[in-house]
């Protein structure tokens, strides 16, 4: 259980961020040119990056990403920033994604800066994904890039990168080369915020070595370079790597105090994963302390925090060290629930190392707590080809102890006895000696169950001899730390001794400075006195001077206000005769609109009366129609003659179109009826009436309001045209279609036409044409319109008339 491991990493970022510098403050709105507001939003992107915001720094990507074309420069370094922003958010597949972008962008420029920091960002991807070996290649081909090219520090940023990767693969050796060659290229070039990066890699690889007193020397040196390149990241960092460093040399107050300026540091700038950071860092210090109520307070206060950011990398370690503590305060069932609450966010992470510890963590609590040896080997089986694809010496030996422990338990002495000298050869041959120890423990209770006595004794002397071992060389390092303590005590004793002399000193030279003061001050308050009295005498002359000034000007401003008084009665009394006459006018004007309110209330009646006649009027119209209509009806039953019957039949359906105006004429508009309405009716009755679906008629009328007289004029047309269809056209086809429409061809031009898909016919326009073509024509002169007959697939008749427009802007 490790204290941090870094303020930055983790699925999502904190939503609050470190101040912006004030030379980059400026509105992106006031950037007019796009290359200009590009180079602004990656001047953000870099500052962001080292400041622990990746969200920011994603935004102000995106943000010159759409400023700019894009297979730019500008465009490939905000690629970059981007990938670089969801790399520290564990997003591998975003990543890569714009990792590929970006280095087609900087070949197609052909730029060496660009593509050096594209294989840096993409070997470090690699390592995030456990693949050492192709990570690892990478870095080699970076570094013989830059070299072929000249770049010192791009290629000082790949040593850094690959240092890294090496101290956490316990390569401290390769480590320690790589970060002394980026210091060396850094100071070359002056780069004042890598130069930073490498010195706190020192004091990483210090307290890897266990040289606390190294390490602290160099952190502190970190911390200045931090501050003094504007890095609050790298910052948080050295104060991180300080607390563990102060933890693992037994100095927890320091710790917690270091640990709590952190969570400060954070909690100025609303930084809400790094104060999560912080309290999981103090919860580990109380755990070291088996301080276990304190560590869980602190465990929860963190994942409280993660959960605000949702920082998946957070989550997973807090609910793991949350489950140790559980486990030791004898909660299992809490250890499992967080244990699997881990596991989940690890796998959402994606990272197998951190799914491998998860596993075999649960194995072992599995194992030991619960004897359920099913769920240990399926966890473990889960583990397995995890660790063994990255070849870690800790995590191997850990995992081939638990598993040595779970065929104990199996009765499978010899695979456990297998397992566990596998065990020991690792741990030795790793300098592993914490595992060796714990194995030789199980051996030892091994024989001891299989009642081999002399073994077991064996086991025992060899764990009791690694375990003074141990002890010696811990006391040894804690012996130095505290003789280190010892010698700075002493130097902060001579320098407190040094400073009270000079206080001392200070203090006698700062009596002597009084008295002569005090001499100073009473002689320059004498003088003062001297002048104050002079000062007032003349003060008081003007005082007095002014006041006979003052006197005379009011004396002149009274003048002048009584005759702005005598002006002002004068002008009341125009304005009350002016009133007086504007009433007269008010009272004359409401009796006008009385008399108009009374004139409107007559005619509104009168309206009224003529309106209930003409309803009246229009329905004995409608009745006498009617009648016509059932006479007509009567009449050609009683016919045998077929083409008088017809000639019958079509006047009913002349009167059933008049009646039907009359029909819509009964409502509450007198002489403008709805054309769509009545023509669509019309239509349909046509086609009952001779034995057609009304779903036949394809009708294109628009919702238009015409005078009643042009309503029927288009109804008996349409009359007309509908039934030489249905007579005619219709029964002769397979597939029948009548398509009808009534639409504006313009403000003050209406175009109706009636077409089907019959076999056409051409019109006889002479005196001896039928009487329904004799009507349409009487129709057509009646609506002012021309009128136009075509025979394609079948007839079409096609009228256009002008109409009248409503104030509303429907049509008349």
């Amino acid at each position: 259980m490790g204290l941090l491991v870094g303020v930055g990493g983790g699925a999502r970022s904190a939503r609050a961020q470190p101040p912006t510098p004030e030379s980059l403050r400026t509105p992106l709105g006031q950037t007019q040119q796009p290359s200009l507001q590009a180079q602004r939003c990656l001047a953000l992107c870099e500052y962001h990056h080292y400041n622990s915001a990746p969200d920011s720094c994603r935004w102000y990507a995106a943000q010159a990403l759409r400023s700019v074309p894009a297979r730019s420069v500008q465009a490939a370094w905000a690629q970059t920033w981007l990938a670089s922003a969801w790399l520290r958010e564990k997003q591998f597949d975003s990543a890569a994604y714009y990792l590929e972008a970006a280095a087609q962008g900087f070949r197609h420029h052909k730029l060496p800066e660009g593509i050096a920091r594209v294989l840096t960002e993409q070997a470090a991807l690699q390592s995030a994904q456990d693949q050492v070996p192709a990570a690892r290649q990478r870095y080699q081909e970076a570094l013989a890039y830059c070299r072929q090219h000249e770049l010192p520090t791009a290629e000082a940023d790949v040593l850094r990168a690959y240092s890294f990767m090496a101290m956490r693969e316990q390569q401290l050796d390769s480590a320690a080369l790589y970060n002394q060659t980026a210091e060396a290229l850094y100071r070359r070039t002056e780069h004042r915020r890598g130069l930073a990066h490498v010195v706190w890699m020192h004091g990483l690889l210090a307290q890897r070595r266990a040289d606390y007193a190294e390490a602290r020397v160099w952190l502190d040196s970190a911390l200045a370079l931090a501050d003094g390149a504007a890095c609050f990241r790298l910052g948080t960092e050295c104060y991180t790597t300080l607390a563990n460093v102060q933890v693992e040399s037994g100095d927890y107050v320091a710790a917690l105090a270091t640990l709590l300026r952190t969570a400060e540091r954070h909690r100025q700038v609303g930084h809400t994963e790094g104060m999560g950071q912080a309290y999981l860092g103090m919860g580990n210090v109380h755990y070291y302390r088996d301080e276990y109520p304190l560590a869980r307070r602190y465990y929860l206060r963190a994942l409280e925090a993660f959960e605000a950011t949702r920082l998946l990398d957070g989550l997973a370690r807090g609910y793991g060290n949350l489950a140790a503590v559980q486990r030791l305060e004898g909660d299992i069932e809490g250890a499992l629930r967080s244990h699997e609450r881990s596991l989940q966010y690890r796998e959402a992470l994606g990272n197998q190392a951190m799914i491998a510890h998860a596993h075999t963590n649960l194995a072992n609590l599995y194992l030991d707590e619960r004897e359920d040896l099913a769920k240990a080997r399926h966890h473990l089986e889960l583990a397995e080809p995890i660790v063994e694809a990255r070849q870690n010496a800790y995590d191997r030996a850990y995992l081939w102890l638990v598993f040595s422990q779970l065929f104990l338990k199996e009765g499978k002495i010899t695979a456990a006895l297998q397992r566990a000298h596998d065990v020991l050869s690792l741990a030795h041959g790793n300098g592993i000696p914490e595992l060796e120890l714990e194995t030789y423990v199980h051996l030892q209770n091994l024989f001891a169950q299989r009642h081999q006595f002399d073994s077991a004794y064996h086991y025992l002397v060899q764990a009791s001899t690694l375990r003074d071992t141990l002890l010696s060389e811990e006391n040894s390092v804690r012996i130095a730390e505290l003789e280190t303590r010892y010698q700075t005590r002493q130097k902060d004793d001579s320098l407190q001794f040094a400073r009270q002399s000079v206080t001392l000193l200070g203090a006698e030279a700062e009596v002597r400075e009084a008295r002569l003061f005090r001499q100073r001050w009473l002689s320059i308050s004498a003088l003062a006195l001297v002048a104050l009295l002079g000062g007032w005498v003349y003060t008081l002359a003007q005082t007095r001077r002014q006041l006979q000034q003052q006197r005379e000007a009011l004396a002149t401003t009274n003048r002048q206000l009584d005759r702005a008084n005598g002006q002002l009665q004068e002008r009341n009394q125009q304005l009350d005769a002016t009133n007086a006459q504007l009433q007269c006018t008010v009272q004359h004007l409401d009796e006008a609109n009385r008399q108009l309110q009374e004139s409107n209330q007559t005619l509104a009646q009168q309206k009224i009366q003529i309106e209930t006649l003409m309803r009246e009027q229009s329905h004995r119209l409608k009745n006498h129609l009617s009648a016509v209509a059932g006479l007509l009806t009567l009449q050609s039953h009683s016919l045998v003659d077929p083409s008088a019957r017809q000639a019958l039949e079509e006047s009913h359906a002349r009167v059933e179109a008049i009646m039907l105006v009359q029909q819509m004429l009964y409502g509450k508009d007198l002489t403008h009826l709805p054309v769509d309405v009545y023509l669509t009716e019309l239509i349909r009755t046509i086609l009952r009436m001779y034995g057609f679906c009304e779903q036949l008629a394809r009708l294109h009328i628009a919702p238009l309001r015409l005078p009643a007289d042009q309503v029927l004029h288009l109804g008996l047309l349409v009359n007309e045209l509908v039934t030489n269809a249905a007579k005619y056209a219709l029964p002769t086809v397979r597939d029948p279609a009548l398509d009808v429409g009534l639409q504006p061809e313009s403000a003050a031009q209406l175009r109706l036409w009636v077409s089907d898909n019959g076999p056409g016919f051409v019109p006889d326009t002479t005196a001896t044409a039928s009487f329904g073509l004799r009507l349409v024509a009487l129709q057509t002169r009646q609506l002012e319109g021309q009128a136009r007959w075509s025979n394609g697939q079948g007839m079409c008749f096609t009228l256009e008339f002008p109409h009248e427009t409503l104030e509303g802007g429907a049509a008349l």
